[in-house]
C-alpha cells in the first residue's frame, strides 16, 4: 500500500510554491529572488537545495512552458555532497514575525538579487544579512541589529 503526504505550501508571485513551514511574512522579496535564482539554474547539471530555518527543498517542476508551476518540495536532508546548498537562516524568529522587517546589508547597492525598501512596506532598519559562501554552499544569515 502506497503512503501520500499532503504537502501545504504557500504561494509567491510568478508560480512559485514554497513549504508553508518556511517563515514567508516579510520576506517575500527575499525568497522570491532566491527561488528564482534555483529557477533559471535548472539547466545545470548540479542539484541545488534551498534550505530556511533547516527546512530543506528541491525544486520541482509541473506542466510545461507558460503553465509551469515551481514547487520548492520538502526533503528529509540536504545529504547529497554535489548539492549546492543555499541556507537562509534568521536569527530571531519571534522578533522577525513581530517587527516583519528586516534590513540589508547595504542597501545603498542595487542589483536585481538585492531586496529593495519598497518592498510592500518591509522596513530594512533591524536586520543585516550577512552572508558566508563557500564551493558548495552560500548562506544568508540574518542578524537582528542590536540596540544600544
Amino acid at each position: 500500500m502506497r503512503e501520500f503526504s499532503t504537502a501545504k505550501y504557500v504561494q509567491l508571485p510568478n508560480r512559485v510554491f514554497v513549504p508553508s513551514e518556511w517563515p514567508v511574512k516579510g520576506l517575500e522579496s527575499f525568497l522570491s529572488k532566491l527561488t528564482k535564482l534555483v529557477i533559471d539554474d535548472v539547466t545545470s547539471d548540479r542539484v541545488i537545495v534551498l534550505q530556511v530555518q533547516d527546512i530543506p527543498t528541491i525544486l520541482v517542476c509541473c506542466g510545461e512552458g507558460e503553465e509551469t508551476q515551481y514547487f520548492f518540495q520538502r526533503i528529509s536532508s540536504p545529504g547529497q555532497t554535489e548539492a549546492y546548498v543555499i541556507d537562509v537562516v534568521i536569527a530571531t524568529m519571534d522578533n522577525l514575525s513581530k517587527k516583519n522587517s528586516m534590513t540589508s546589508e547595504d542597501s545603498s547597492k542595487s542589483s536585481e538579487n538585492d531586496i529593495s525598501d519598497s518592498d510592500k512596506g518591509i522596513s530594512l532598519d533591524n536586520y543585516n544579512i550577512m552572508t558566508h559562501q563557500s564551493e558548495n554552499k552560500t548562506a544568508y544569515y540574518f542578524v537582528l541589529i542590536q540596540e544600544k
